[in-house]
């Protein structure tokens, strides 16, 4: 009886340090999974970056660009134009003036 007792305690001892082994093989098994995981999700992350940060600078070069062309055509309009020019920077600045006094008399009420 001492020997079958015997055998059942190495026949558990066995099965505890194969599950164990298992145990540990899995806990591997994710880390390399989830090391895998976080890396392509990384790799994506720095592209999408890349990528906004491109497009951003696209833009920016185009918003340039077009206040460029802007600038440069009131300037044009102002050179051959001066007198219309002057009337219109004149009827502008009233029309602000006078929707500055409404706001004002508004917001006093």
């Amino acid at each position: 009886m001492n020997t079958t007792a015997s055998s059942l305690r190495h026949d558990a001892s066995a099965l505890v340090d194969s599950a164990a082994r298992a145990a540990e093989r899995a806990l591997h098994s994710t880390q390399d999974s989830a090391n895998h995981a976080l890396g392509q999700m990384a790799d994506q992350a720095s592209g999408l970056m890349a990528r906004g940060s491109a497009a951003v600078h696209h833009r920016s070069d185009q918003v340039r660009a077009q206040v460029q062309q802007g600038r440069d055509s009131t300037l044009s309009y102002i050179q051959h134009e001066p007198f219309k020019a002057v009337l219109m920077a004149a009827a502008a600045g009233a029309a602000l003036m006078l929707l500055s006094s409404l706001l004002s008399r508004r917001s006093s009420r």
